[in-house]
């Protein structure tokens, strides 16, 4: 993998955030290849790259990260944070977008960590593996929630987690050029 994505675009957040439900549950159906009931018909058949409106969510945690160098991602972006969770079976859900300047966001990638009963501590997990390129211009924009249904089903007991020193890390195809692009430091492909 080193040979395939010898950089990394990295940024960091240490403000707290709050993860209590959030997310738009339409956007989950709608990246959903086979969902599609009698009261949502079609639904499921909006294509992955098709773009989106951006909206911030209550109950969700959004970081991001303007784009100063186009870059291709290619492998599984890393995310470390600290999390104090309140409650049982709760779980994060991330969401990865390419936000454009004029407001819409085209989906990249996502991914679903298994928080243990009142979780604290740091943690660190990847989303699922991808290719997309961020134009210069645009914004890496990270959304983590509390449901991402019907991909995961929802915790069937509430709870909240409080996310603070939030990093992503995205692997990238092109190699460290001492400014945007880095050496990756929390996934490593040896």
């Amino acid at each position: 993998m080193a040979e395939l994505a010898p950089g990394a675009v990295r940024f960091s957040a240490a403000t707290a955030q709050t993860v209590a439900g959030g997310g738009d549950p339409s956007i989950g159906v709608a990246l959903d290849p086979i969902f599609e009931t009698a009261a949502q018909p079609g639904a499921g058949t909006v294509p992955e790259c098709q773009p989106f409106d951006a909206v911030d969510v209550p109950g969700t945690a959004v970081f991001t990260h303007p784009v100063t160098h186009t870059f291709t991602t290619l492998g599984l972006p890393t995310m470390r944070m600290h999390v104090a969770t309140t409650g049982k079976g709760g779980q994060l859900n991330a969401r990865l977008w390419d936000l454009a300047p004029d407001g819409t966001e085209t989906y990249v990638s996502r991914g679903t960590y298994a928080l243990t009963n009142n979780q604290t501590g740091p943690t660190t997990w990847q989303m699922w593996g991808a290719g997309h390129t961020f134009p210069a211009g645009h914004t890496i924009r990270v959304e983590l929630l509390a449901q991402d249904a019907p991909l995961e089903r929802p915790s069937r007991t509430p709870f909240a987690v409080s996310v603070l020193d939030f990093t992503l890390e995205l692997p990238t195809r092109e190699p460290p050029d001492g400014g945007a692009i880095q050496q990756p430091a929390l996934a490593r492909y040896r």
